[in-house]
């Protein structure tokens, strides 16, 4: 019987109080692959579940929602992906054996694809969750018209999206949610996005039409002078509505209005809206995963996407160190902020 290494933390609260656990290295299931990992990525969603106890089933637990390496198992039913192929995945959907911190990673074969060319294992790791995330909530939320998501899924687009915020920009989900607008959106559509000032140039090189400045004082006011008869959709990442209601009256007058904010822990509620604004909210990368056939299709828009050069990496890959104990220090990263950047471990 072979064990791995896993990363376990042993009661939730900042310190993160964790061990190095030998785990016994599953078998898997015809519809399954296991990956040696070789990085893995923090996420938000990393810091909170451990720091703040949330959506933690039972003590103790591990965590990791991205994962790139080596197939070293593969079900029969799998037929995309090859003992020794380098992938990439989404990981954690299950718990235990499905989560990325730990050596090795049992996956549902949906969930897997190959490693897009060019990118290394750290970069590559660093997409899938911000992708899935993306397409979550531009889909569902706005009702942005993607091509690679089919019936009956397309019977959510929304017309008349013609100017678009998005708060939140220099997240790598909101980096993607920009590329991905501009890919597949009428030329004309407007995108508008908040960030820091530092970030404004690479994120109109990513599509957006224009960046404001989110520490401006005129912030609310720069962002009428350049629509001035208002937005049709408010993508909200980073809780910013939530925090600052003067967000809700930039919506315009009258036709398509879409409030659609991500799960942050400061959302907008609906009774916030404007009345005739729809709400669609809060969002959570989890619907992608319900209501999608797995994320096969888009992981095979991501692979596609990166190889023809279309698509770039939505934020700098910062690697935090090497092996599992390096996690507690990203976590620690990650909880105390970052900006334009992913938090990778190599391992």
């Amino acid at each position: 019987m072979s064990t791995h290494s896993t990363l376990l933390f042993t009661a939730p609260g900042p310190s993160f109080t964790h061990s190095i656990h030998q785990t016994t290295t599953p078998t898997i299931a015809s519809d399954q692959v296991l990956i040696r990992n070789k990085a893995i990525s923090i996420n938000p969603l990393d810091y909170k579940r451990i720091a703040y106890n949330v959506l933690v089933n039972q003590w103790p637990t591990s965590g990791g929602f991205e994962v790139a390496g080596i197939v070293e198992a593969v079900g029969d039913e799998v037929k995309h992906v090859r003992f020794g192929d380098a992938v990439v995945g989404v990981a954690g959907n299950g718990g235990g054996v499905s989560f990325g911190f730990q050596e090795k990673t049992r996956l549902d074969g949906r969930n897997v694809v190959s490693k897009p060319k060019g990118l290394s294992f750290e970069e590559a790791v660093s997409l899938p969750n911000a992708i899935a995330t993306a397409v979550s909530v531009l889909h569902f939320g706005l009702g942005a018209r993607l091509p690679f998501l089919k019936a009956p899924e397309a019977s959510t687009v929304t017309e008349g999206m013609k100017t678009v915020l998005i708060l939140g920009g220099s997240s790598s989900i909101g980096a993607t949610a920009i590329q991905l607008l501009r890919f597949f959106s009428p030329e004309d559509t407007v995108i508008l996005t908040t960030s820091s000032a530092k970030h404004a140039d690479h994120l109109k090189a990513l599509g957006a039409s224009h960046v404001f400045d989110r520490s401006s004082s005129s912030l609310i006011n720069d962002i009428r002078d350049v629509a001035p008869h208002g937005v049709n959709g408010i993508l909200d990442l980073v809780g910013a509505a939530g925090a600052d209601k003067r967000y809700l009256t930039l919506f315009a007058a009258k036709g398509t209005r879409i409030m659609a904010p991500l799960v942050t822990g400061t959302d907008v509620v609906k009774e916030d809206v404007p009345e005739g604004v729809v709400f669609r909210g809060p969002l959570f990368t989890g619907a992608l995963y319900r209501m999608v056939n797995g994320t096969a299709r888009m992981l095979a828009m991501m692979v596609e996407e990166v190889e023809r050069g279309r698509f770039r990496l939505p934020v700098e890959v910062r690697v935090v160190g090497e092996g599992l104990e390096s996690v507690v220090e990203g976590l620690e990263i990650a909880m105390a902020g970052v900006s334009g950047q992913k938090l990778v471990v190599s391992l």
